[in-house]
């Protein structure tokens, strides 16, 4: 119930700057029904997160590489 009036009267009530982070919460926060989905879902976005930056990582040290030899 608390989530169903967060998305309806408090996006609709709030200023325009503030709106469109209130309503991608409100959409994320449809998505997980429950905590434990939150947090796994926040866990796997963790997850995609790190191996980016590890797949960065590498290609800058075998850009660095490449550049010094």
């Amino acid at each position: 119930m608390a989530f169903k009036m967060f998305t309806t009267d408090l996006c609709n009530n709030i200023p325009y700057g503030d709106s469109t982070y209130f309503e991608r919460l409100s959409k994320d926060l449809n998505k997980y029904p429950t905590v434990r989905n939150t947090l796994q879902g926040l866990n796997t976005k963790i997850l995609i997160k790190k191996s980016y930056i590890d797949k960065l990582t590498e290609a800058k040290s075998n850009l660095e590489a490449f550049l010094f030899s």
